[in-house]
């Protein structure tokens, strides 16, 4: 990389903040050559500022960025007449970052101090303060509900990164306390072997041929999520929430689902061989044609669940609820089924097989 190169990349540096969307303002003259253009650096010594804002804010309603950018170029028109651009976006504020000349800036800092300067567009404005002893930078940001997702859309359309890359690595380096807001992202095919999911929203996200395998998304809300095809291995999935969510030839081989709600969830030819499923909630749940082979269904909640075709050999369904449940062509042969709960009257139930679970300690309330 040539010097020139290396000027312009430095005059666009991304700066990180703390839960902060940032916007940096370039003045029209790069930096990089002020020493060449005037004898007199200092004249057009170009500095930046940031403002921080705080109050509610929703990203997709009338206060755009659009909007915040040219009000903000009115704001710093004393700094030099300065471009505003935005170079990076974090979760839950909106950080600007302005370039200009000493003075522009500086008259924006006092005109907060001087309580002129309050709100922008009815939200108030938190606090306008230099964030570096040099005084080139000045904080300014906008606090909102933003969620994990619409960052990464507004990150990706600001730096021309992918949206899925950026949603990866966020999960892949997240380490703070709060819990990630996925809902209705995109990471189909995404790999996400091993991360660390705990409590995250991904209601309504793609996850089709997904890698989970091994994650922890032990409370994670997934409901409507789709997972058709996603490689869930060994994946703690206990007490999650997947109503409503297609798994549909997903392999969950060894998984932890133990407590998980999942009523309503279409589970068609998916792999749950040897996989935990104590107390998980599956009412109404499409599992036809599903591997449960060796499964741990102790104390699950089945009824009127879809288990036409479903092969529970060596499954233990003690003291599970299965009455109403379709068991047409459903493969039961050395399943665990004391205290297991069926109905006399249950699609795909005979006489015969009727004897043979009560034989084997099922309960049949409406006998």
């Amino acid at each position: 990389m040539n010097n020139e190169e290396s000027n312009k990349k430095n005059n666009n540096q991304i700066i990180q903040g703390d839960k902060n969307i940032i916007i940096q303002v370039n003045n029209n003259h790069s930096t990089a050559y002020a020493s060449e253009k005037n004898p007199n650096p200092k004249e057009e010594k170009n500095i930046a500022l940031a403002f921080i804002i705080t109050g509610s804010l929703n990203i997709t309603h009338e206060l755009t960025l659009k909007v915040i950018e040219k009000h903000l170029q009115k704001i710093a028109a004393d700094a030099d007449d300065a471009e505003l651009t935005i170079v990076d976006v974090d979760e839950g504020s909106l950080k600007f970052v302005l370039k200009g000349s000493p003075e522009g800036l500086e008259k924006i800092e006092k005109l907060f101090n001087s309580e002129e300067l309050t709100e922008i567009f009815d939200v108030p404005i938190k606090n306008v303060e230099f964030i570096e002893p040099e005084k080139e930078k000045l904080a300014f940001s906008i606090t909102g509900d933003i969620s994990d997702t619409d960052v990464a859309k507004i990150k990706a359309a600001v730096t021309g990164v992918d949206e899925k890359e950026l949603l990866i690595q966020k999960i892949r380096t997240y380490r703070r306390s709060e819990k990630l807001n996925l809902s209705g992202a995109d990471l189909s095919g995404a790999d996400l072997s091993g991360a660390i999911l705990r409590g995250a929203d991904l209601s309504g996200a793609n996850l089709r041929g997904a890698d989970l395998s091994g994650a922890i998304l032990r409370g994670a809300d997934l409901s409507g999520a789709y997972l058709r095809g996603a490689n869930l291995r060994e994946a703690d999935l206990s007490r999650a929430y997947l109503r409503k969510a297609i798994l549909n030839g997903s392999d969950l081989r060894k998984a932890i689902l133990s407590g998980a709600i999942l009523s309503g969830a279409y589970l068609r030819r998916a792999i749950l061989s040897g996989a935990i499923l104590r107390g998980v909630y599956l009412e109404e749940t499409d599992l036809s044609e599903a591997d449960l082979r060796e499964a741990d269904l102790s104390g699950a909640y089945l009824r009127k669940a879809i288990l036409s075709g479903v092969i529970l050999r060596e499954a233990d369904l003690s003291g599970a609820i299965l009455s109403g449940a379709n068991l047409s062509g459903a493969k039961l042969e050395n399943s665990k089924v004391i205290n297991t709960k069926f109905s006399s009257n249950s699609q795909g139930m005979n006489e015969q097989l009727k004897q043979d679970l009560i034989q084997q300690g099922a309960i049949f309330e409406d006998s």
